[in-house]
């Protein structure tokens, strides 16, 4: 059974490699403390039922 068309393999390849080079090169994203933060409370944990 043959594919549908060569030219979807092409496609995939022409979406999948920028997706792939996206996803190795990704970062890891810095944490920003904004100084307004620390007038914020912090709210008890309650177990909802």
């Amino acid at each position: 059974m043959s594919f549908l068309s060569p030219w979807y393999l092409l496609g995939l390849l022409g979406i999948g490699i920028p997706l792939a080079i996206h996803l190795i090169r990704r970062q890891q994203a810095e944490r920003v403390v904004l100084p307004t933060a620390r007038f914020l409370q912090r709210a008890p944990k309650k177990l909802v039922y």
